[in-house]
């Protein structure tokens, strides 16, 4: 299901997870700032040596990604899987088939950074349909200014 930047970060701030996340698009910024939740606001750092997971899509296959979302917490409620650059995931196969029986204590985060999945493909659509996806566009330079506005104002200290 499509959701808002503001949305996710709200159910995230609220513990409110889900086993899967898309996040793509190509504007990378809001997508960070999820990824970074995720990695840093979930776990304790005492849980994050057991159950986070950072991996990269040119070094890892789907079978792989599977299989470390299909693994269970250690001493914690919750194992997190980030792939990171997931554009460079050649078969989605294996995801694709895991999507649906995922447990609710993995949370996998599916991040393509400045591109978006192939969503004629069969695989995708499957995966899609068992996920929080977020997709973005490139901000035009006309919404540059409010953008700036609107970080700067939430940032301020």
């Amino acid at each position: 299901m499509q959701k808002s930047f503001s949305e996710i970060e709200r159910e995230l701030k609220n513990k409110i997870y889900h086993p899967l996340y898309i996040l793509e698009g190509e504007e990378p910024y809001y997508n960070e700032v999820l990824t970074d939740y995720f990695e840093n606001h979930i776990l304790s750092d005492a849980e994050k040596g057991f159950n986070l997971t950072i991996v990269y899509g040119k070094d890892v296959n789907d079978s792989k990604i599977a299989a470390l979302a299909n693994s269970y917490p250690m001493f914690g409620n919750y194992n997190i899987v980030i792939v990171k650059e997931a554009q460079f995931i050649k078969d989605w196969s294996a995801l694709s088939q895991v999507a649906a029986s995922l447990p609710k204590t993995p949370i996998l985060v599916l991040f393509i950074s400045g591109a978006t999945l192939d969503k004629r493909k069969t695989e995708i659509k499957q995966l899609i349909s068992h996920a929080v996806q977020h997709s973005t566009k490139k901000l035009k330079e006309s919404e540059i200014q409010d953008f700036i506005a609107s970080y700067i104002k939430k940032h301020k200290h």
